[in-house]
């Protein structure tokens, strides 16, 4: 079973659009989403992340996350073996002013997505590509025993 860290924020995002209609909210919402670097007004949300698809079978979990415009020397990937989570990230170390108005890809200025496995996950044979902006994560499950018993002396 595997747990999306961000699906909460879907939630989140539908409240956040039906209160637009007061105001005061509308013009925080206005000045949250200013980009500080060029003062233009960002049309992003949170649920504006990175998508992915997420495929789990017995032998193993794929992560398909379209990043469109990255290339694979700016992408993170971390997992922690001890928490059983793995972590996709992008941090834009690069000038903004790049971007024109008519690029329609999203303007990442940063993103993290975070990912907790219920079964052990296989880090040492796991393999990632990247094509096109298209990311493929494949992470196979660690097989074997899933219980033990003890015995008592």
């Amino acid at each position: 079973m595997l747990y999306d860290a961000m699906t909460p924020f879907n939630l989140l995002d539908a409240m956040l659009s039906a209160s637009q209609e007061h105001p005061h909210q509308q013009q925080l919402t206005k000045s949250a989403r200013s980009n500080s670097r060029n003062n233009k007004p960002e049309h992003r949300r949170l649920a504006d992340q990175p998508a992915v698809d997420v495929t789990e079978t017995n032998e193993q979990v794929t992560l398909v996350i379209n990043l469109p415009g990255l290339t694979r020397d700016q992408v993170t990937i971390d997992f922690d073996a001890a928490r059983n989570h793995l972590n996709v990230g992008y941090a834009d170390s690069s000038d903004a002013s790049a971007k024109t108005d008519d690029d329609e890809r999203p303007d990442y200025t940063g993103f993290s997505r975070s990912f907790a496995f219920h079964d052990p996950m296989d880090v040492e044979k796991a393999s990632a590509s990247m094509e096109n902006g298209v990311l493929t994560l494949m992470i196979p499950k660690l097989m074997g025993k899933k219980t033990a018993r003890i015995t008592i002396r």
